[in-house]
């Protein structure tokens, strides 16, 4: 009786094995066009992969884990989610995927006016005000470039949108 219940317990574990799906890929940097290496990716912290030197992936990921977010997060870079991965085969190729950098640099000047110095305040607030401008002109930029961009996915071309690309809305251009 034990055997059986053994043999039957491992049967079902073999057929939960056999409906993992294999998600790859490989993350680059849209600029530059080069691999980045151990960047996490994943539906959860429980399910993660990290690239390789040369930014491939390799998640293996069962049914459930198909309905959440597969999310790539890589501080300065814009985090870009994929949803509605197709469940025709058991590998789920990516293929090249663009990472679009988040970082406008740091501004370290600093004012250090004095009670009365209101000609270091009036240069202080000019800086800022242009500062600010140069950080919304950079992200502007970033957002037409990502608009403009398609990802091709099994020869359908589809548009990130508010950081997610959603593998179920080909873009038709």
């Amino acid at each position: 009786m034990k055997l059986i219940i053994i043999i039957i317990l491992s049967c079902t574990i073999c057929s939960l094995k056999a409906q993992d799906y294999i998600i790859k890929g490989q993350l680059i940097d849209y600029q530059t066009l080069t691999p980045l290496k151990n960047i996490s990716i994943g539906f959860n912290e429980f399910n993660l992969g990290v690239t390789d030197k040369n930014g491939r992936f390799e998640i293996i990921a069962n049914e459930s884990d198909l309905t959440d977010t597969l999310k790539i997060p890589m501080l300065h870079y814009y985090t870009i989610g994929i949803i509605n991965l197709p469940r025709t085969s058991r590998t789920i190729d990516l293929g090249t995927i663009p990472l679009f950098e988040y970082f406008t640099g740091h501004d370290m000047t600093t004012f250090n006016c004095g009670w009365f110095d209101f000609k270091c305040k009036k240069n202080a607030k000019k800086h800022w005000k242009k500062e600010a401008k140069r950080r919304s002109d950079y992200f502007n930029r970033m957002d037409v470039i990502i608009d403009y961009y398609r990802f091709v996915f099994r020869n359908s071309s589809y548009k990130i949108e508010d950081h997610l690309l959603d593998l179920s809305k080909p873009k038709i251009d």
